[in-house]
């Protein structure tokens, strides 16, 4: 949140507590805690949910892609996977290892992936004539 989104008092609070050393922080935090009864395995459980949460909602947005059916170039799919393999997974395979992907993975080419990668990964197949799902 941008301080111009703050109110001025919030502001002024935040530029003084900027202005702050790190032993006054962690005195100003432990004031705060003491003057508000917050307890230290709440702050603890509030950031764990927190990140829960978070995790839980990107396994949600991970997909896989399925290859339905290769189409008629199959040689130009096969660069497809072996381009995407190296950019999704981090992983240089050659066309041939991108052949066997396509034989032996029971269709699923790309596991628990980001959806937005699936999708480049799915036009680009489409655009060489193969059928793609996203699951």
């Amino acid at each position: 949140m941008s301080e111009k989104q703050l109110s001025g008092e919030i502001s002024e609070i935040i530029k003084k507590i900027k202005g702050l050393n790190l032993g006054q922080v962690s005195e100003l935090i432990d004031g705060i805690k003491a003057e508000y009864n917050i307890e230290e395995t709440a702050i603890i459980q509030t950031a764990s949910e927190s990140q829960t949460s978070e995790k839980a909602k990107e396994e949600v947005s991970n997909v896989s892609v399925e290859l339905v059916n290769i189409g008629a170039q199959k040689v130009q799919v096969y660069n497809v996977i072996k381009t995407a393999t190296k950019d999704i997974k981090g992983i240089e395979i050659n066309i041939i290892e991108a052949k066997k992907i396509t034989e032996t993975a029971g269709g699923i080419i790309f596991e628990n992936i980001a959806k937005d990668k699936a999708e480049a990964v799915k036009k680009q197949l489409e655009e060489k004539g193969a059928e793609v799902k996203i699951k």
